[in-house]
């Protein structure tokens, strides 16, 4: 099941999704932000949380935005963190699609992680369309 988490309740699952933003921030694009800043706009209501869960048990969550642009709304896929994919990534790309639809968003985009961009790469909807490459400051080798 997945389920919108509201500002008001936020602090009722963040123990259980925070290792998850963690997680996520240091492995996709997320290098510039911190916990706490995800958490603050979650708060102040500037993005949106999907938790993907059984009940009580949260599996992953997905953090979304909007942004305008010259052409129209876009549906941003922020962090998307978890276990289990393959059990609820139709559910969660059929949501995704209904909420574009519902913003009048022309596209859905997603910045991943390389194992996430290969799953999305084996769905017949999601295509790529930028690869995002940086030499950090401290010069590391990954």
């Amino acid at each position: 099941m997945i389920s919108e988490v509201r500002p008001a309740t936020l602090h009722m699952v963040w123990p259980q999704i925070e290792p998850m933003i963690v997680r996520a921030l240091r492995h996709g694009q997320g290098d510039g932000s911190t916990p706490e800043y995800v958490y603050k706009a979650l708060l102040e209501d500037e993005t949106v949380l999907w938790v993907i869960h059984d009940d009580e048990d949260i599996r992953a969550m997905a953090v979304l935005s909007i942004t305008l642009h010259p052409q129209g709304k876009k549906l941003n896929v922020e962090l998307l963190a978890g276990e289990g994919i393959d059990d609820w990534g139709d559910e969660l790309e059929t949501l995704l699609m209904d909420f574009r639809d519902l913003l009048g968003a022309y596209c859905i985009e997603a910045s991943c992680r390389r194992g996430l961009a290969k799953y999305l790469l084996r769905r017949p909807l999601w295509r790529q369309k930028a690869v995002i490459m940086e030499i950090p400051s401290n010069h590391e080798v990954h």
